[in-house]
Parts: structure tokens; C-alpha cells; sequence
């Protein structure tokens, strides 16, 4: 029975970095990751996941994001100086293991844990003008939500 779960987790793994163009790297994380849903997912001769037949309550899963969707982790202003960007973009792989966190790898290769993160998880681009008018995009977001926050101060709906 080992066997196969293992099996199910590598096969899980193997798609998640190939369907993302991550490096074979990435396996530990994508692993966790693929465990971390497997176990909030219904099993299946039970209509209950893993999570319930353990714990004896539903889990959460209102945290749960795509794995290698595109990420801006915000710096706090401590880490920052007053001309420095706000956030630093990176890709979602994975979830804390003590925390509500989520792990971001980050574009300089370093891999932080924060809870203030804004995913961006519209569909995958393919090639390269697809990255790049999709990075573009969220860009155009991040800005929009900046300006509109400075704005209305947080009296709308928008935000």
C-alpha cells in the first residue's frame, strides 16, 4: 500500500513540474505540496478525506492555491528602503508546515515563507509572448490595486 502511494505522490509531482516548467529542483517541495492536497481530498471508497478520518473535522481548504502560479510576496518596511518596490515576484510552491504560510520561491532562488502574498492564478502562459504579456498583466493589477487603495482608503468595494 506504501508502494502505491508513493507512486501516486511521484506521479502528482511529475506533473506539477512539468505543467509549471519547474526544475527537477523543486521535487522536495512539489512533493509536500501534492501530499498537503492529497490529504485534504476524499479518498476514495470514503466520501471523508484523510484530513476528517484523522482529525474528526472538514479541513480547511480556503488557503489552498495553485502550485506555480506566479506570486508577489510583500517586503515588510523594515526590509526596504523608502524607493524599493513593495513586493518581490516569485512562483508559489508550497504550503508552511508550522504556519498559515505559504512558500514562494522567490526570482532571486531564495525561498520565503509569508502569509502576505497576492497570487496571480489566471491560466498558464505557454510561450514566451504569452509569459510575457501575462507578466505584463499582473503588473497592471498589482498597480491598480495600489492606486485604488490610496484612493478610497479602503471605503470601497473594490479592493
Amino acid at each position: 500500500m506504501a508502494e502505491r502511494l508513493n507512486r501516486t505522490l511521484m506521479e502528482r509531482v511529475r506533473a506539477m513540474l512539468f505543467d509549471n516548467k519547474l526544475d527537477d529542483d523543486l521535487w522536495a517541495e512539489a512533493a509536500k505540496t501534492a501530499s498537503h492536497i492529497r490529504n485534504r481530498s476524499p479518498a476514495n471508497q470514503s466520501a471523508q478525506t484523510p484530513w476528517e478520518l484523522f482529525y474528526g473535522s472538514k479541513p480547511n481548504v480556503s488557503g489552498m492555491r495553485v502550485f506555480g502560479a506566479k506570486a508577489h510576496a510583500h517586503v515588510p518596511k523594515q526590509l526596504r528602503h523608502k524607493l524599493e518596490a513593495h513586493t518581490q515576484k516569485g512562483i508559489f510552491i508550497g504550503y508552511a508546515e508550522q504556519s498559515k504560510a505559504y512558500r514562494v520561491l522567490l526570482d532571486s532562488g531564495k525561498v520565503q515563507e509569508t502569509k502576505d502574498v497576492i497570487f496571480v492564478e489566471d491560466k498558464q502562459a505557454t510561450g514566451a509572448k504569452e509569459a510575457k504579456a501575462a507578466a505584463e498583466n499582473s503588473d497592471k493589477v498589482l498597480i491598480w490595486l495600489r492606486s485604488c487603495r490610496r484612493s478610497c482608503r479602503g471605503s470601497c468595494s473594490r479592493t
